[in-house]
């Protein structure tokens, strides 16, 4: 998340990775000029190691989505994600995780998914 669009509204992207510390060098090379605007990043990690790939890449179309309905960032993402064959029991448990936002999200990241 970061400096403002054209629209007036802050940036954002969204995306999943295996290797995150990897992805956020990536996302942060000067001769990234598609992901050069963010200074702030919000990780979800599973201190349990139990998120398998299903899940990471539900969550990220989830989360593509709901960020597009809540209207309160410009997104640069290339893509909307791929939902996934995704088990309705996995859906839920996915879901359920991320509302409301835990409390203790700083405040900069509650309205992100929030409509």
């Amino acid at each position: 998340m970061g400096e403002l669009s054209e629209a007036g509204l802050p940036r954002a992207y969204i995306g999943q990775s295996g290797n995150v510390g990897n992805r956020l060098v990536q996302h942060n090379q000067g001769n990234n000029q598609n992901k050069d605007f963010w200074d702030r990043a919000l990780v979800v990690i599973s201190l349990t190691n139990s998120m398998t790939q299903t899940h990471a890449l539900f969550l990220e179309w989830f989360a593509i989505a709901e960020a597009t309905k809540a209207g309160r960032y410009s997104l640069e993402n290339g893509n909307t994600g791929s939902q996934p064959n995704t088990p309705a029991p996995l859906q839920a448990h996915t879901t359920r995780s991320t509302r409301p936002p835990p409390p203790c999200w700083p405040r900069w990241a509650s309205p992100f998914l929030n409509r």
